[in-house]
């Protein structure tokens, strides 16, 4: 009984003492064990932040189908609606073929909605806006707005999608590519 008890008291004694040793210097498995703890909580905390991060990038990088492209007409004003664009961006492209700009909306990471093929053209043929087209063009959808000559318009980012809101009558006052 009494060599447990000499046992637990010097056991206690390491423990008060832990961290000193012979001339103020500590030992190497002391070293270490405070190294490990510390590690611990700081390899925990990077870890969570890994992926936290992961997570964001997921979710910001979840592709985006676009279920609908419709064209809306009012007395003076046309506005493009297109469901399921997030991530996009605005060019404008110089005349093709048929003489038209166009005003190229990249829906980028995105896809039609069930691998449908769009129709060719949507035509609206009101003011300075001609047609519609939508293309799948590898992992990015576009949206060709063709207009005559270059409108006024607005971009406005809805909950469900994009929308351009285009002045029919009205062009712009330069040349977009003058202006960037």
């Amino acid at each position: 009984m009494g060599g447990f008890a000499v046992s637990v008291q010097g056991f206690a004694q390491h423990s008060q003492n832990l961290g000193q040793s012979n001339n103020g210097f500590v030992s190497r498995r002391e070293m270490r064990m405070k190294n490990w703890n510390s590690w611990s909580v700081t390899g925990l905390r990077r870890m969570g932040l890994a992926l936290v991060m992961a997570a964001c990038l997921c979710w910001t990088a979840s592709a985006d189908v676009v279920h609908n492209v419709t064209a809306t007409e009012g007395p003076d004003w046309v506005k493009v609606n297109i469901a399921g664009a997030h991530n996009y961006s605005i060019k404008h492209l110089p005349p093709g073929n048929a003489d038209y700009r166009s005003i190229a909306v990249d829906i980028h990471g995105a896809s039609i909605a069930g691998g449908l093929e769009p129709k060719s053209a949507l035509p609206v043929d009101f003011g300075l806006v001609g047609q519609l087209r939508v293309r799948q063009i590898g992992s990015m959808v576009r949206v060709y707005i063709d207009v005559i000559n270059w409108p006024q318009y607005q971009v406005i980012n809805t909950g469900s999608g994009v929308e351009i809101a285009m002045k029919a009558f009205k062009q712009r006052p330069k040349d977009p590519d003058a202006m960037y």
